[in-house]
């Protein structure tokens, strides 16, 4: 294994209650199958790890310990611990990662889940070594004696991951939730999204915008994406967009190709996009973003859309904010904004402007953190 990177795996109910009486207050036969295809699923060849104290590994019912095809490793301070010699055991939690990155297991692991409970859960958050965290969001109030500890992470924030089911659960009348928090390796990253949005979601219809020409809304898409708004003279805006996008906003003769500016086209052929230089067509949302970080005099970058970059940029930690006109009328569309509400929160609600026959606002969301978790 590269590094010692590890996921926590946990679930909380109201008043952020994880545990009573040594078991789980509540069951939720979704959640048990969420865990136990999340620790299992790995690499072909490989085993997951997970990580627990002595309390957690004895609360899991006999006939399910230890857990299978996981490698487990319990800590506890004690010299000796009545478990199989299939199941490791560490004193503390630094020295579990010391284990993991042992010869006889870094080879034959893939990805490591801390799994409880409370003060291994303290620890988890406190190392630098966490990279996200699988919460299990129950709500509902339980009867709990236990529970997550109260840690800042500012620089975790909610992301959308392919697998993982979106949105409100139900499972025997309790309402859940599946979030998960990475961190954001590049906090200081300013990188937002700009878009606009019929009430029915649309963003485009046959390659155009289905709604009429908004000037104010034009305006005012300049004013957040200009180089102006940078705190360097020769600071630079980087626009990433897709390859319809792009060309709509050619053939509309709103194409930005200012000094101050660098666009980045997402297309698996260049050729496709005569107007840039090869170099600024990349074919995926990663490889743009690598490229405009390392970018001279970079300062803020913009996803204009569309579609795809939109939803492919919900897994993206840095892409903090969204700048969005929201059109308060329905309009024929085939192209779509992606479902964001659970993961971003309104920080600014414009005024109600009124042109050619649409009512719109200028808003604006902030991604949520996992420090606004803990402050519930």
């Amino acid at each position: 294994m590269a590094s010692k990177n590890f996921s926590v795996v946990v679930a909380c109910c109201d008043q952020l209650g994880i545990g009573h009486g040594g078991s789980l207050p509540w069951q939720l036969k979704e959640d048990m199958q969420f865990f136990r295809k999340l620790t299992t699923k790995c690499a072909n060849g490989k085993q997951n790890a997970v990580i627990m104290g002595r309390k957690t590994y004895f609360s899991i019912p006999e006939k399910f310990r230890p857990l299978k095809n996981r490698v487990n490793i319990v800590l506890s301070r004690a010299s000796t611990l009545d478990i199989p010699e299939s199941v490791y055991h560490a004193k503390d939690f630094n020295s579990a990662l010391d284990l993991l990155g042992s010869d006889s297991l870094k080879e034959s692991l893939d990805r490591v889940f801390v799994i409880g409970g409370s003060a291994i859960y303290q620890e988890a958050f406190q190392s630098q070594h966490l990279y996200r965290v699988y919460l299990t969001r129950i709500y509902k109030s339980f009867q709990c004696d236990v529970f997550l500890p109260k840690t800042s992470l500012p620089s975790f924030k909610r992301v959308q991951v392919d697998g993982i089911p979106y949105g409100l659960q139900q499972d025997s009348g309790t309402e859940f939730e599946f979030q998960v928090y990475q961190r954001s390796d590049h906090s200081d990253d300013k990188m937002s999204i700009v878009a606009a949005m019929s009430s029915n979601r649309g963003i485009g219809f046959e390659g155009r915008f289905p709604w009429p020409h908004l000037p104010t809304d034009y305006e005012y898409y300049n004013s957040v994406i200009s180089p102006a708004n940078c705190k360097t003279p020769d600071g630079v805006v980087c626009l990433i967009e897709g390859r319809l996008s792009y060309q709509e906003a050619i053939e509309r003769n709103i194409r930005v190709d200012k000094p101050g500016f660098i666009t980045v086209v997402l297309s698996s052929d260049p050729s496709r996009v005569p107007n840039l230089s090869p170099h600024l067509v990349v074919p995926d949302l990663a490889q743009a973003i690598e490229l405009c970080r390392n970018t001279k005099n970079m300062e803020s970058t913009y996803l204009l859309g569309g579609s795809r970059v939109y939803t492919e940029a919900l897994a993206v930690p840095e892409c903090s904010k969204i700048y969005l006109t929201e059109i308060d009328k329905e309009f024929p569309s085939d192209t779509f904004f992606p479902v964001f509400e659970r993961l971003f929160t309104l920080v600014s609600e414009g005024k109600t402007i009124t042109e050619n026959g649409c009512s719109f606002k200028f808003n604006i969301y902030e991604r949520k953190s996992f420090d606004e978790l803990l402050e519930c």
